[in-house]
């Protein structure tokens, strides 16, 4: 469009779906047009989408499930495991990795990878983030008052790490287990994390670093990350995936 001598661009994201073969009935079959449209937008400002059934189902499939680990959380039904991290040359345990479980009434523990990916880019995922940070601190407490003063490490999805507060959550997670130190948290991020926006998260990292809260960087080498990159992250520790190592003493390559 030329407005008062100025060219004004616009683009259309469209949803198209085919009679009767997606529905015979007209309300249905506008609903249907919809949802790709909004598929449209979500993927690509500016194209159109045909509407997929089967894309349409796992979409219903991952709203309800997001719903049922909302209620999970509220109900209490999630919990930490730790796994303890060790020194191979001493023996001796120099932390703890806090694993998510849920715990379903009717079907018990259902594995991680059958419910983070739905949640990992939806707002439920922050809530989620931040029940673990305390329920981390609160169990280092309990296990400072046994003898036993330790860090355990916690897993922070991207979504959550990209927040412009986050260093003020964390704080605030401090805050909320007030016999807590920081040096009883440690934080974990995946690669793939610390690529979105690298100003950021060394910002953020460089923050929490000042209050005593260490980084570690996970999965390192498995996406598009280089040594440059990691010599900007002032994260403590750097965990190798298990491609790397897995043949190490079959493969020259390897070592």
């Amino acid at each position: 469009f030329d407005i008062g001598g100025r060219l004004v661009n616009i683009s259309a994201s469209l949803g198209v779906a085919v009679h009767p073969a997606d529905a015979a009935d007209a309300d249905v079959l506008m609903r249907h047009a919809q949802m790709a449209m909004h598929q449209a937008k979500e993927e690509a400002r500016g194209h159109f989408r045909l509407f997929d059934a089967e894309q349409d189902r796992r979409t219903h499939e991952r709203r309800n499930l997001i719903k049922r680990v909302g209620n999970a959380l509220e109900q209490g039904e999630l919990q930490l495991f730790y796994q303890p991290q060790v020194d191979m040359v001493s023996g001796r345990v120099t932390g703890f990795e806090a694993l998510l479980r849920w715990i379903d009434p009717l079907r018990g523990v259902v594995p991680p990878l059958e419910f983070l990916p739905a949640v990992e880019d939806s707002e439920l995922i922050v809530d989620i983030g931040e029940w673990v940070m305390r329920q981390a601190l609160d169990q280092a407490v309990v296990w400072r008052k046994q003898g036993l003063d330790t860090r355990i490490s916690v897993n922070i999805a991207g979504r959550h790490l990209q927040l412009p507060d986050f260093v003020e959550r964390v704080q605030r997670a401090l805050e909320a287990v007030p016999e807590a130190l920081p040096a009883n948290l440690g934080i974990e991020i995946l690669e793939s994390s610390a690529m979105r926006d690298f100003v950021h998260v060394r910002r953020v990292i460089e923050a929490c670093a000042g209050i005593g809260v260490p980084f570690s960087l996970d999965d390192f080498g498995t996406g598009y990350s280089s040594l440059a990159y990691l010599s900007q992250l002032p994260a403590t520790t750097v965990k190798i995936d298990q491609m790397f190592v897995r043949n190490l003493f079959e493969r020259r390559e390897d070592q």
